[in-house]
Parts: structure tokens; sequence; C-alpha cells
């Protein structure tokens, strides 16, 4: 029982916890956003908050990104400047989901012609390629995006929209 604290505290500090870009940003409600002194203005000024954050607490190294929100043009030059600063580029997410299209989700919406619309944007667009300059493995987005609404199509559907490709259907 002695050794349980001790137990405790190593657990926690073994854990990593990934935190998203958005989150050095200004912040407020989905009906404001309420804009702050000293507030980053960049994803290099995020990352520099990020350091901050991990200094303190030493297990929040990775960061998403957010893409076109953080979007930089040298990701090879972000990466680095993380590296500099004691964190690095964790998973990258698209923000396909904010287009008007998407209200009933994107990659697996349950029209065929908006999950084309995102598909290019999450296939061959910007994950792969930030993946390759930022020495991350691309992930998959997770498969909720807006499709549990009420009236919406189920997890099933969801979960088969997301794993057959847009562009090999028929509708």
């Amino acid at each position: 029982m002695a050794n349980r604290p001790a137990a405790v505290k190593s657990a926690l500090k073994s854990q990593v916890i990934e935190t998203p870009s958005w989150g050095y940003g200004n912040s407020g409600t989905r009906f404001r956003v309420f804009p702050q002194a000293g507030v980053p203005r960049d994803p290099f000024e995020k990352l520099a908050d990020a350091a901050a954050v991990h200094a303190v607490t030493g297990v929040a190294a990775p960061v998403s990104l957010h893409i076109p929100r953080d979007r930089v043009a040298d990701y090879g030059k972000l990466a680095d400047h993380a590296a500099g600063l004691g964190v690095r580029v964790g998973m990258i997410n698209s923000n396909t989901f904010q287009d008007e299209d998407c209200k009933l989700g994107s990659v697996c919406h349950p029209d065929v012609g908006v999950r084309r619309k995102v598909t290019p944007a999450s296939a061959n667009g910007p994950r792969p390629r930030l993946g390759s300059q930022t020495g991350i493995e691309p992930q998959l987005r997770r498969d909720k995006n807006a499709g549990s609404h009420p009236g919406c199509h189920g997890a099933d559907r969801r979960r088969a929209a997301l794993h057959v490709p847009a562009w090999s259907r028929r509708s």
C-alpha cells in the first residue's frame, strides 16, 4: 500500500496527451469567439504555447494540427520548429465538416456526391503530404463527423461509407 502513490505518480507521468492546436487560440462558444490579447497568430506561435504547457505537465508533447486553419507554406519547417521547442506535430485533421454540405457528415455522408466532394481533401490532400513533411504517420479521421444527430444514418452505415471509397461506388 505504501507504493501506491508512487505507482499512481509513475502512471500519470507515463501518459501522453495530445492537445489540439485550436486550444491555443481565442476561446468562445459556437455562437461567438472572444478575441484576447496575446493569442497565437499562427501555428508556430501555437506550438510555442504548447511547449509552455508541455514544460509544466511533461506529458503534452504532441499537438494535432487542423487544416486549413493551421496551413503553412513549409510543414517541414513547422515540424523542425516544434522539435526545437520540445514538442511535436501529432495528428493532422482536415476540417471538411465545416462546409454547408457536410451538416449530415463528410466522409461518411449518406449522399455519395458529398463524400466525393470531400474525399480528395482527405485521401489525396493535405494529410498524406503533411505526414511525409512532418514525419508523422497520417491517421484516419473518426467516423462520427455529424452523422449521429437524430434522423441521420447509423454507425454501421457511416463505417461502411468510410471504408469503401466514394469514388469506387455507384449511387
